[in-house]
């Protein structure tokens, strides 16, 4: 969901703190909760009849918070790709580490944390991400110097919209 969330505010890591601080603080402070209280629960008191009664709860949460419908589906770009496999290691390292010392009351506090540990992915993954742009930027100038002489020169006139104009095709 919070991948999701990122691609939708255009990798821009600013707008998606933005976007976390103005909206999942109730979603996850809502799921959060009831799965603390249902992972306590666990375990004190850990039989086949709480087991199951807590899987219940625990899927009724993530079904009634489940994420509305988006304006655009999740894309499973290269990009979203390296940002889950980044994500999955910064969500297996403390979750071992929890596992191994016995700190399993800590886990949902790992979960309540999802949106930021994407955010953390996504600067981890910074360097790989600049690196891939200027390769295709490299790659495009290669291309334009290959064909400069057969290139057709635009001009642009008009009362207004000409600087607009210039900016859109700079980018293009």
């Amino acid at each position: 969901f919070f991948i999701h969330m990122f691609q939708l505010e255009s990798y821009l890591k600013p707008q998606y703190l933005k976007w976390v601080a103005s909206n999942s603080a109730s979603k996850i402070i809502g799921r959060g909760l009831l799965i603390i209280i249902s992972v306590v629960i666990m375990l004190l008191k850990t039989n086949i009849i709480t087991l199951a009664i807590c899987s219940a709860f625990n899927l009724l949460t993530a079904y009634f918070y489940r994420p509305k419908k988006a304006k655009k589906p999740l894309v499973f770009t290269t990009r979203v790709k390296r940002l889950v496999a980044t994500s999955v290691i910064l969500f297996a390292i403390p979750t071992a580490l929890c596992s191994i010392f016995g700190f399993l009351f800590l886990l949902p506090v790992i979960f309540l944390l999802t949106a930021y540990i994407v955010f953390l992915a996504a600067v981890i993954n910074t360097p790989v991400e600049n690196a891939v742009r200027n390769w295709y930027i490299s790659d495009a100038k290669k291309i334009i110097k290959s064909r400069k002489h057969n290139l057709t020169v635009i001009g642009i006139t008009g009362s207004y919209g000409k600087t607009s104009t210039k900016f859109y095709l700079a980018k293009l």
